[in-house]
């Protein structure tokens, strides 16, 4: 008898086991990959929106006592013309985010919802927590200090969804 013979039950059953634990070891090394190839996308957004921040808030004067319309009137760390106080650095009283016009107004700011323009930030960048603090600064490399110097140092840091942190630095000086 030349008849095509089947398989059989063991046979079969022994087939869904290889393939099962050829599965689970190709899900093993896929999957986490999966989740991982998201983080380029987050660290790319993320960039972009603490760039835009960080460049928005240097362009603004060094200090409220600064002349806002320019001329030679700024303040210095000596009278009459004094710069804010480092313990009073933050947004001046009754000020919203739209009326921010000096370095110091962002101090302490942080938000996940309202940003560049007050608007909401669009799906794009849906869970992205935005904080910001402000300082004087020593040197243009230097470190915070408790006294009123020629630099201010800017640090925004961007948080992703996947609670990655990315921080951003600039100094804004006052010469």
């Amino acid at each position: 008898m030349n008849g095509i013979r089947g398989f059989t039950i063991i046979e079969i059953v022994i087939g869904i086991v290889v393939l099962a634990i050829a599965l689970v070891g190709l899900s093993a090394t896929l999957f986490p990959q999966a989740s991982r190839s998201v983080d380029p996308v987050y660290q790319v957004r993320a960039t972009e929106l603490g760039q835009s921040l960080l460049i928005e808030m240097i362009s603004l004067s060094f200090d409220q006592a600064n002349n806002q319309a320019g001329g030679n009137n700024r303040c210095s760390a000596s009278p009459p013309r004094v710069c804010t106080d480092p313990a009073n650095l933050g947004p001046d009283s009754g000020e919203s985010r739209e009326d921010y016009n000096d370095v110091d107004d962002f101090n302490g700011f942080s938000t996940s919802g309202d940003l560049l323009t007050g608007a909401t930030i669009s799906e794009l960048y849906k869970n992205f927590i935005v904080s910001v603090a402000v300082c004087y600064a020593s040197s243009i490399n230097g470190s915070c200090v408790n006294s009123i110097t020629d630099y201010k140092k800017v640090t925004t840091v961007v948080t992703t969804p996947n609670e990655l942190e990315i921080t951003f630095s600039a100094y804004r000086g006052n010469l």
